[in-house]
């Protein structure tokens, strides 16, 4: 992976839970609009939890931090409150599909590809690390 990238990426890992949160937020929200438009149908929650699924899935596991962040999100988008098991069962559903993201990255236009990866990093770097198999997928955006 580029060093210019790791960097940013620790950068990352480095801030408070508080800043983590507020870079999420704000990249999400930058989104939205083209989910929406990308995802008419479903107001673009589709696109949102297979992001959301497949970061999370990126290592294989999910952490209480992700749970939390995720939820969240998702609360402030939906309204829906969802407890782990239901998170758990959303994001089932909607991961491993790594390559329909890839496909979306290359798809934006280069503020919004930035925000959908700050995105996936803030979910990947909830939890204080990156594993290797996040860094992976993170890397195969670009």
């Amino acid at each position: 992976m580029d060093r210019k990238i790791r960097k940013t990426l620790q950068k990352i890992v480095n801030l408070s839970d508080r800043d983590k949160i507020g870079l999420a937020v704000d990249a999400f929200k930058a989104l939205l609009p083209t989910l929406r438009k990308l995802d008419p149908d479903h107001r673009g929650v589709v696109l949102i939890c297979t992001i959301f699924g497949t970061a999370a899935a990126a290592d294989g596991k999910l952490s209480g931090q992700e749970y939390a962040l995720i939820a969240g999100l998702m609360k402030a988008e939906t309204g829906a409150e969802l407890g782990p098991n239901e998170v758990v069962e959303l994001l089932k559903a909607a991961s491993n599909n790594y390559r329909l993201i890839q496909k979306l990255a290359e798809a934006l236009p280069s503020s919004e590809q930035a925000n959908l990866i700050t995105l996936i990093a803030v979910i990947c770097s909830i939890d204080n690390t990156i594993s290797s198999e996040e860094m992976d997928f993170i890397e195969s955006l670009f």
